[in-house]
């Protein structure tokens, strides 16, 4: 049939114009159309080695296919994934934190997920936690410049130890060494799986959260159709199950849509 196109517009000056751009349609290649978001090496959520990138990655993918969006997912640094995204260099930021300052260099799309810090014991071990005024007695494992809460933060009647990544206070905490860690509770989740599963029956994640910040897409200023097109599409994976399904796919395990 190519041949046959072919033919036609050699022999365009003899057949009527509309039979000429018919044929040019026919054997030009479809343009897809491709949008680039940045996201951070921050599993499960997101990560160069998780399984599509991850769940944010996926669940952009999710939304943005049914429009014939091509995606690309580029893994920065946090600072300049923000940079890159307020610039317009990316088409969206994936897992960002709303604040009145952000705000007002990008939009945000609805939230889709809550990001929960929970502190973590040992199973055997009966502390609680409802103020932060009942930690005094204990010993805690925290990273080394991590911002997880003012108040917990600048407080100088806990006693917080620091270490250079969650797995090490995990390993502590396992060897009785400290009395608490904390971490959001998918991460921490994620990373205590790798080490061994069965690790996740040695310890408790206190009802109670110290934080919780609500996940969003950033966009740039431009792209406030983009921001319409998730937030639609948003609505309708919530009702239909798709959300949960990509939850459940990542082990997930907490309600797929936050408290607004």
């Amino acid at each position: 049939m190519l041949a046959s196109i072919k033919r036609l517009l050699v022999k365009g000056f003899r057949q009527p114009l509309s039979i000429i751009l018919f044929a040019a349609v026919l054997i030009t290649p479809a343009v897809s159309k491709e949008l680039r978001f940045a996201a951070t090496e921050w599993p499960p959520y997101s990560g160069a080695n998780l399984k599509g990138n991850g769940f944010s990655p996926q669940l952009i993918r999710l939304i943005y296919s049914q429009y014939d969006y091509e995606i690309q997912i580029i893994i920065l640094p946090w600072a300049r994934a923000l940079k890159g995204t307020v610039e317009g260099s990316y088409d969206g930021l994936l897992d960002a934190w709303y604040s009145a300052e952000r705000a007002e260099k990008m939009l945000f799309s609805k939230p889709y997920m809550n990001n929960r810090i929970k502190f973590i014991k040992l199973r055997n071990n009966d502390i609680t936690f409802n103020q932060l005024s009942e930690l005094k007695p204990y010993q805690i494992g925290i990273v080394q410049d991590y911002a997880y809460n003012k108040a917990f933060d600048t407080s100088t009647e806990l006693t917080k130890i620091p270490e250079r990544t969650f797995v090490i206070n995990f390993y502590k905490l396992l060897h009785y060494r400290i009395d608490l860690t904390l971490e959001d509770e998918l991460v921490a989740r994620h990373e205590i799986k790798k080490i061994s599963p069965l690790l996740l029956k040695e310890v408790d994640f206190l009802p109670k959260a110290l934080s919780e910040n609500k996940l969003h897409i950033a966009f740039p200023k431009k792209n406030e159709s983009l921001v319409d097109i998730f937030n639609s599409s948003l609505d309708e994976i919530q009702r239909n199950g798709s959300l949960l399904k990509l939850m459940l796919e990542h082990d997930f395990f907490v309600e797929p849509h936050p408290t607004l």
